[in-house]
């Protein structure tokens, strides 16, 4: 049950969660920028893809198979362009942005009592491991390419 108070949150909160990345990204324009230059003009378009990327982790914390959709996010990522100076590095960061703003939503159901510690552990713990299988499949797809 307290699981599905975390898909819920982050379901509603799929916008929002898109919007605070992108924050981050705004944040760390200095860093980013020396990642890759061009990035900044993909932001419109990660942010929805960001928006897609929590429905397909609510999914896979409903215990889908999602496997299928990873990959078509994956192509869609990557028919937007501007990847040329994308690495590992710049895929880790933008990883690290999610999770930090995917731990406030978690940590506020936590604060607020709604979802007990062990619950919001399982459930960060699926949600870094599925973003781990997404960033090796993205950064094996950028290499094909």
């Amino acid at each position: 049950m307290e699981e599905e108070i975390v898909i819920q949150k982050l379901k509603i909160d799929a916008q929002g969660i898109a919007n605070a990345w992108y924050a981050l990204h705004v944040l760390n324009t200095d860093k980013i920028g020396q990642l890759n230059p061009y990035l900044r003009s993909r932001f419109g378009i990660d942010r929805q893809l960001c928006y897609n990327l929590i429905h397909i982790i609510c999914r896979y914390l409903e215990n889908n198979d999602v496997g299928n959709e990873i990959q078509e996010w994956i192509n869609s990522s990557l028919s937007v362009g501007q990847l040329e100076t994308v690495s590992d590095e710049l895929v880790s960061l933008r990883i690290n942005f999610l999770m930090e703003v995917i731990d406030n939503e978690l940590n506020s159901l936590r604060e607020n009592g709604k979802v007990s510690e062990p619950i919001i552990w399982q459930c960060r713990g699926k949600i870094t491991g599925v973003l781990e299988y997404v960033k090796k499949e993205y950064v094996e797809a950028l290499l094909k390419l």
